[in-house]
Formats: structure tokens, sequence, C-alpha cells
């Protein structure tokens, strides 16, 4: 493309298959790193390093902090560098836009969790911290006690669903999508772009339905009340608990009302998905199980599996870990090293032969009617799809995998 140049108000024409199709090597990493640093400063973050790395097309990305003495001074951003070659995948420029913001997401969200003049009762900065008490691994929530590595906790599939519903990886995977869908809402014609906005859109519903049949619907707020539980009212005040509980509770209404609207083709009224969600009937919950009370972390070892790099304080809000903290360096350390691309290969394929398996080809338009009858005794029939409507869209997504995350 012999008149390629970029500046603010162009870079992002230059995702659509039409025009990213043409460009070189060389090119797609200049609009790549260009891109980086454009969002970075309209999202206001620190310096951002760009690397890219060869491995499994399952692993898009990653992202992890500089840190030099305690203090964060960075991110640095790897990409997997199949990106910079494809010729074949029209997808391409549409997933590595996503895979960008959804690494800078993450960049923002420690950026934010560890901003001490944010307070606690901002629930959004609040939710963060507690994920990053307990972060979950996509390599399983398991560390092993010689300390080599991770394994699973409960169960490759359980493990897995535990990873995607996580505050921090659910928002990120949203901030993707939405920068994608914004290149359209902006004007960008694509008959390529619509078509991976509406698969990307199903495949996450899809996944998201999985994601709660396996764990139910409320795991943020869940994973919010078992962090909270690890910290004195002392340190965390009565009104921002309840704040970020509620917060957590809506975030997980918006993913189950997607499922519930998507089984029901558009047809269950927001009554009636609230008073199953509510009542928690059609997904049980996992973390009222024995299952996950008898094998989840024990308060001995909970500071193991915690991100942060700052701690909470006796007033009431976060203190940054002193200089020097071993358990505080060996967690940064841990998850600032290169990707581990053969783990992850394994895992991902674990769980895809897991997933096929499993996931439904269609709307699940029986279980859906049984559930909203009994919620609602005078509720209409819902109407079946047409034929060739809910194709299997069900393959592993594109996960980006954590150092963070």
């Amino acid at each position: 493309m012999s008149n390629f140049s970029l500046n603010s108000e162009n870079y992002k024409t230059y995702f659509a298959w039409e025009k990213f199709r043409y460009l070189d090597e060389d090119k797609r990493e200049e609009l790549i790193r260009f891109s980086i640093e454009e969002i970075r400063k309209e999202k206001g973050l620190k310096n951002v390093k760009v690397e890219f790395f060869s491995g499994s097309p399952s692993l898009r990305g990653s992202c992890s902090q500089n840190i030099i003495g305690n203090k964060c001074v960075g991110h640095t951003i790897e990409l997997n560098d199949d990106v910079l070659t494809d010729t074949e995948d029209y997808y391409t420029p549409y997933k590595v836009f996503n895979t960008i913001n959804h690494e800078l997401e993450h960049a923002s969200q420690y950026e934010h969790a560890s901003n001490l003049d944010i307070k606690n009762s901002d629930f959004v900065t609040l939710e963060q911290r507690l994920n990053d008490q307990h972060y979950f691994s996509s390599k399983g929530d398991l560390i092993k006690n010689d300390r080599t590595g991770r394994t699973y906790r409960f169960d490759p599939q359980t493990d897995y669903q535990m990873y995607r519903a996580q505050a921090c990886e659910a928002d990120a995977r949203a901030a993707g999508y939405t920068a994608v869908e914004k290149l359209k809402i902006e004007g960008q014609e694509d008959k390529y772009l619509n078509a991976y906005l509406k698969t990307t859109k199903a495949r996450e519903i899809n996944n998201n339905k999985q994601m709660m049949r396996c764990l139910g619907m409320h795991s943020r707020e869940e994973m919010a009340k078992e962090e909270l539980s690890y910290i004195s009212d002392k340190k965390v005040k009565e009104e921002d608990r309840q704040k970020v509980l509620e917060y957590a509770r809506q975030k997980d209404y918006e993913t189950a009302k997607e499922v519930f609207q998507y089984d029901s083709r558009g047809k269950a009224t927001e009554e009636q998905m609230k008073a199953i969600f509510g009542s928690n009937r059609a997904y049980s919950n996992f973390y009222e199980t024995e299952t996950f009370k008898t094998k989840k972390v024990n308060e001995s070892d909970h500071y193991r599996y915690s991100f942060a790099r700052y701690k909470w304080g006796d007033n009431g809000e976060v203190n940054d870990k002193k200089e020097g903290d071993k358990d505080f360096f060996e967690n940064v350390l841990n998850k600032s090293k290169g990707i581990d691309t053969s783990e992850d290969r394994s895992f991902f394929e674990e769980i895809e032969k897991k997933r096929s398996a499993t996931i439904d080809s269609q709307p699940d338009k029986s279980f859906f009617e049984k559930v909203m009858q009994k919620t609602d005794p005078v509720v209409q029939k819902v109407d079946e799809k047409p034929e060739g409507e809910g194709q299997d869209v069900s393959q592993v997504e594109n996960v980006t995998k954590g150092q963070k995350r």
C-alpha cells in the first residue's frame, strides 16, 4: 500500500480487511504500535512496551507490569506474531484490535486499582482490588506446593470458567468487543466487520451460557463476597461492601440477561428474567456446593494468589506494599515473566474437546420455557428458532492469556 500514512484521525480505518490485507509485515507492526500508543494516551496510561511472540493461535496476547523498585513504571503488551503475516483470515484486523484494547484495559485496571487516591467508595475500583486479591489463572488456579507452576483446583472446565467469570477478564472482553463495535458506530462500512461482530457476540453469549451452567449466575458477586471475607470491616466499610456487591450483582445480571434473551429469542420480559435471576433458578450456584467450600483457597495460603502490589491498610483504604516485601516481589516476578505457551496450549486443547462435547448447537428453548413457567404460570410458549439459526459457535474463543491476564 503506497499511500500508507498514520495519524490519530485515520489509524482505525486500517483495521478493515480490505486495507489490512495489503499491509506487509512492517506496516502491520507499525499500525499496531501506533494504535497502542494512541489508545494508551486516550486512557491516560503509563508507558506501554510492545512485544511479539510466536505461539499457538489460541494465545492472542498478554499484559504484564514493569516494576522498578516498588513502583509500576509501565506495562508490556505481548501479541501473537501471526497477526503480522496472516493473509487468509479476514477477521484478523478485528481480532488484533479487540486484543490490544482487551490488554490495555488490563493495564488500566491495574493503574486504577493501585491508585491510592481512588477510595473504596468507587465500587468499580473496589471490585478490581478484590479481584486482584485472588486472580484466577488460565493455567488452573491451584499453585503447586513446590511453586513450579499451576494445576487444577477443581477440574479443567471449572477452573477455566472461573478464569472467564472474574471481573477483570469479563470487563476486558467487553472492552475489546466494544472497541471493535465502535469502528462500525463511527461509520466503517465493512461486511467482514459486521460478520465478526455478529459471530463474536454469539460466541460470547454461548460461552457465558456454559459458564452459567458450570458456576451459576452470580460469579462476580460470589467472588467479591469471598474476598471481602478475608478483609475486616475496619479496612473496608460496610457501605462500601454493599455497594460493590450490588455492582457485581448487576454485572452478573447483565451477563445472564443476554443468555436469557438469546434463549427466548427476545420473548422474555424484564420481570421474568429478573425473577429467574433473583430466585437463582435454572443454574445452580457452584459457590454454595461442598466441592467449592472444601477445595477453595485456605486462609493460610490466600496471600499466594494475590496479584496486587498493594495491601489493605487499617485506615480502610489501600497502602503500597513496602520495598523488599518478599511475597509481593515473588508475585510480581512470577506474573511478569515470559509466556509459557506449552502449558497453555495443552490446557486449551483439553478445554476445546470438553466444550465441543457438551455445548448445544441450538438455543435451549425447552429448558428456558420450563424455567419461565415455574416463575410465571401465565407465560406464553417461547417460539422455536427458525431452521438455520443457532448454529454451533462454541469452539474455544481466542482467549487472551494472562500474566495478567
